[in-house]
């Protein structure tokens, strides 16, 4: 499938251009809001990202991690959240999965119900089931919904967000590191927008192009990363799906991988608080307030 005509989805005037080659995959570019995205998709994003079949299993990514850090390649995606790295690490993730909720009840304290979109193994939804009346999940890999439910007791649906329909509505909706993926993400916004009570918040988290690279050459997720975004261009899809961006703060990729190895370093927990401290961090998180 073709992107070279398609139009900028943040400001819809068809100004993205060819920007650049990164692995082999040409990138276009936004020239009013940089937003960046992949030209072609030469799989469907079902396929690459959400297939049971897709995903590397656990030791293949570790080892694929290892190799890819000692080599050239730097777009294998960075992804630490197995169940084994989670009984490792699990104050960090607690520590981080605690930060957000905060973060959310700091812009809308009472919260009686929380939907996470992409939840994973479920390890944040049992986080938050311990001071929510209400999680659910949605994740389409069925391996790991069926981990989450059996694991956890949660309620985790196997369908897509736009498919998802049910008798209730929700407090706040989160969705991390899954927007990047989706071929249209204002689409998928809107869906969500239809699952939030009036005046409901959603946190999310992509990647964030303007963000810190270091290592030199940090991953940038491709192909299965089709959009790349940065403060400007994410404010401006969520508000084209109807939503009222609130403020942004910036997060660091890899975190656990550094425990993982040894670390932090103090030169890594350094770059930690300047991406904090001055929004600088390659990890992207928005609150948005629903419109209705």
């Amino acid at each position: 499938m073709s992107r070279k005509d398609l139009q900028c989805p943040t400001c819809g005037q068809g100004t993205s251009k060819f920007w650049k080659m990164k692995s082999g995959f040409p990138i276009m570019r936004c020239s009013r809001c940089g937003l960046a995205h992949l030209q072609y998709i030469e799989q469907s994003v079902n396929e690459l990202f959400f297939n049971d079949s897709a995903k590397d299993t656990q030791q293949e990514h570790i080892n694929n991690t290892k190799k890819d850090n000692s080599s050239s390649n730097k777009d294998k995606i960075e992804y630490w959240s197995f169940p084994n790295f989670y009984s490792k690490h699990s104050a960090v993730f607690e520590h981080f999965f605690e930060e957000r909720l905060k973060k959310i009840r700091s812009m809308t304290p009472q919260i009686n119900s929380l939907l996470d979109i992409g939840c994973g193994y479920g390890f944040f939804l049992k986080h938050a089931s311990e001071t929510i009346p209400i999680v659910e999940g949605i994740e389409l890999n069925k391996k790991i919904a069926t981990y989450a439910k059996n694991q956890f007791g949660l309620n985790v649906h196997c369908i897509p967000v736009e498919e998802f329909h049910c008798d209730k509505k929700f407090d706040c909706l989160v969705m991390c590191d899954v927007l990047e993926h989706l071929e249209n993400p204002v689409a998928i916004l809107r869906s969500c927008q239809s699952l939030l009570n009036p005046g409901g918040i959603l946190f999310i988290q992509v990647p964030n192009l303007t963000g810190f690279r270091l290592p030199m050459g940090h991953s940038w997720g491709l192909p299965h990363h089709i959009w790349q975004f940065n403060p400007n261009s994410l404010k401006s899809i969520l508000q084209k799906a109807g939503f009222f961006p609130q403020e942004y703060q910036t997060g660091i990729l890899g975190v656990i991988g550094s425990y993982e190895n040894g670390g932090p370093t103090w030169f890594e927990r350094m770059q930690w608080s300047a991406a904090r401290k001055f929004k600088i961090g390659n990890r992207l998180q928005y609150i948005a307030r629903c419109s209705q």
